[in-house]
C-alpha cells in the first residue's frame, strides 16, 4: 500500500478515472496504480511509505594474479 502526504493541502482532493481521492490530515494511502502514479507526478505530495535508498558501498574487488611461469617449448 501506498501513503502520500501533502503538508501544504491537509484536505487536498484529485479525481483519477472518475473516482475522487482525498487527503485525510495530509495523508492518503491507495493500492490503486493509476492514483500512485498520479500522486508521483503531482508537485507539493511526497510520497512517505517508500524506504529511503541507501547509496551502495562499493567493495574493493580482489585483484586476480598472473603467474609468471612460461611454457616450455
Amino acid at each position: 500500500m501506498a501513503e502520500f502526504r501533502s503538508d501544504a493541502f491537509p484536505e487536498l482532493g484529485i479525481w483519477v478515472n472518475g473516482n475522487r481521492y482525498k487527503f485525510s490530515n495530509g495523508r492518503l494511502r491507495t493500492n490503486d496504480e493509476e492514483v500512485i502514479k498520479q500522486l508521483t507526478s503531482t508537485s507539493g505530495i511526497v510520497r512517505v511509505d517508500e524506504p529511503k535508498k541507501e547509496p551502495k558501498q562499493d567493495k574493493p574487488k580482489p585483484t586476480l594474479k598472473k603467474s609468471s611461469s612460461k611454457k616450455a617449448k
